[in-house]
């Protein structure tokens, strides 16, 4: 059987959380499922989809790689979204203008980085963008930090 290059890739994504918790064996162990099951969700010939319920017992266990949440993250961006972490710890008392400095050196180096890449008069390359995508995440996160600690004030819970 021959699936989409999406559900192709969407298999790729199971094999790379399978993998991230230690293989067939121990999401076997994590999710009750059968070894077999597992490996049809990560197949590009079976059509098979893991389930969200598995999805969440795996990515429960994935916490700290750099990929986590490998599935959620690949399924917030094909619906248009960028999903970054709630903060663990959101601004006190005297640290705005800390949370602030951040967030506008984040943008400048971003800015200026992309500057750079313009100043060719040209657009930005394939390899440019491919460096800018870091620092963008990144200010995405700081961003959304910001975002939660006003949210948190509004509502008095600093």
């Amino acid at each position: 059987m021959t699936l989409s290059v999406q559900e192709q890739l969407q298999a790729d994504k199971a094999r790379e959380l399978i993998a991230g918790v230690g293989g067939l064996e121990p999401a076997s162990d994590i999710t009750d499922l059968s070894t077999s099951q597992l490996g049809r969700y990560q197949s590009k010939h079976e059509r098979d989809s893991m389930p969200a319920r598995v999805i969440e017992q795996l990515e429960a266990v994935t916490h700290g790689q750099a990929s986590h949440p490998v599935m959620t993250r690949h399924l917030a961006r094909r619906q248009g979204f960028v999903l970054v972490p709630l903060p663990n710890a959101l601004p006190g008392e005297g640290e705005w203008n800390r949370h602030i400095a951040r967030l506008s050196q984040k943008a400048g180096d971003l800015i200026a980085g992309l500057a750079t890449d313009l100043a060719d008069d040209q657009d930005v390359s394939p390899r440019e963008a491919k460096k800018r995508i870091a620092p963008a995440d990144r200010l995405v996160e700081i961003a959304a930090e910001l975002r939660a600690a006003l949210i948190a004030r509004a509502e008095g819970d600093c």
